[in-house]
């Protein structure tokens, strides 16, 4: 029967105290979502923002911290995995998330690209293009996963500090071709 010996005899117990009706299963099956649409939508909100901006110590969502902002809010007990689902449910999906350096300039960014493609097509055979830079100490936390929006980037701003704060910072990267 594919059962524990054990089952099949709490079955025939049952059948020999109530018949068959002392056999049927009392599950029923999964009640429905705990929460209600408003609350999910609520919650949906929330994990759009950092839990630092909606009153927990932790910089990024977890199932556990999930399911204690569910009850803290709602008064509602969930287990972690229930919590995750949640997340699935709502449209976010756990990814590795990255650095996006908030100071970055996109127009200067290409620019530069451009320029080292020309170059680059440019040069003799024989020379060799070196890139320099400004030296920069990092000291951002370690990303880890987080729970983005689908069909949305896992972007964490970098916390480093300012050229400012760590050198006296040259203000141009610039490449040099030695022939």
């Amino acid at each position: 029967m594919g059962r524990s010996r054990g089952t099949v005899e709490a079955w025939v117990h049952k059948f020999n105290a109530q018949g068959l009706d002392g056999i049927e299963p009392d599950w029923k099956g999964n009640p429905g979502t705990i929460l209600s649409e408003e609350e999910l939508e609520q919650l949906r909100n929330a994990v759009k923002k950092s839990p630092r901006e909606v009153g927990f110590k932790n910089g990024r969502w977890t199932g556990r911290l999930v399911a204690a902002f569910v009850y803290k809010r709602f008064g509602k007990r969930i287990s972690i995995r229930t919590a995750i689902r949640y997340l699935h449910r709502l449209g976010f999906k756990l990814k590795r998330a990255r650095k996006k350096f908030k100071k970055a300039d996109p127009e200067k960014q290409k620019r530069f690209a451009k320029d080292l493609q020309e170059l680059e097509k440019n040069r003799s055979p024989r020379s060799v293009t070196v890139y320099v830079d400004e030296g920069r100490i990092w000291c951002d936390a370690s990303l880890g996963r987080i729970w983005p929006p689908i069909g949305e980037p896992a972007e964490v701003e970098s916390t480093s500090p300012s050229k400012k704060e760590t050198s006296s910072g040259t203000e141009h990267a610039s490449i040099v071709v030695a022939m």
